[in-house]
């Protein structure tokens, strides 16, 4: 019998959001196969492991102090609903809204390539990132032409894909995800959750109208969903108003 949850109200009385990010397992086994998957099953979840440090226990204790907040009366209709109701509940998420304004030449199409070939038709590749968000999840946009954006896709940055050098750039491993992480309020991540998708391109514009400059330079943006809040459209559909600066690309 192996069981990892504790026989108590803490341990087995929380549900729904308030589980998120949590492993827990029990089972009573007699069969050597079966435990022979279990012992793989564990080891999967073993090599995911980091070393926990005190920034990690603090980051832990602040996202349990928000998973054990009520959410909003209400079902959020998408996910841009999700994060005007429960703003804190996206707080130090790695679920970034991404733009990018430039596409690959020649050589950036067969570096490309080379990726797919090395890891799989899943993978993709970003160029000259500064820093790219790790173990994140990125919704990411093109801008084409200026001022109209399409959306791309779901990916995913890992730390298992490292950056790498070549032909003069340096290029970012990214992949389209199998199945895609649920939201803290329980809104799962897919092109349906996104929509109406005029309420992100609406988005986009505002950020780059906040800092052109730097939106220019970096050749689009990265803001993790927590950063957009002050972009979000009102709730009855028109345009909240802002001063406040966006960091593209951070």
């Amino acid at each position: 019998m192996i069981g990892s949850a504790n026989a108590s109200v803490n341990g087995l009385a929380f549900q729904g959001t308030q589980l998120d990010g949590w492993y827990e397992i029990g089972i009573l086994v007699k069969e050597p196969a079966l435990l022979r998957k279990l012992d793989g099953h564990l080891h999967e979840i073993l090599k995911a492991s980091r070393v926990v440090d005190e920034d990690a226990l603090k980051w832990a204790e602040k996202q349990w102090k928000l998973r054990i907040r009520p959410p909003k009366p209400g079902l959020p209709s998408n996910l841009l609903d999700a994060l005007r109701r429960n703003p804190d509940e996206f707080l130090d998420r790695p679920l970034y809204l991404n733009c990018t304004a430039v596409f690959f030449d020649e050589i950036g199409e067969q570096e490309e390539q080379k990726a797919k070939i090395k890891y799989g038709e899943m993978f993709s590749i970003f160029q000259n990132w500064k820093e790219m968000p790790r173990n994140a999840t990125l919704i990411e946009f093109q801008e084409d032409p200026p001022n109209q954006f399409q959306f791309d896709g779901f990916y995913t940055s890992s730390d298992d894909y490292r950056d790498f050098k070549s032909q003069g750039s340096s290029w970012q491993i990214v992949f389209e995800p199998e199945s895609l992480a649920t939201t803290p309020v329980g809104i799962s991540l897919s092109q349906k959750s996104l929509t109406p998708l005029r309420d992100w391109y609406a988005i986009l514009r505002k950020i780059k109208d906040a800092d052109k400059e730097k939106w220019e330079k970096e050749k689009g943006c990265c803001l993790r969903l927590d950063r957009i809040i002050k972009f979000l459209p009102s709730a009855h559909g028109g345009r909240s108003k802002t001063t406040d600066r966006a960091v593209p690309m951070q």
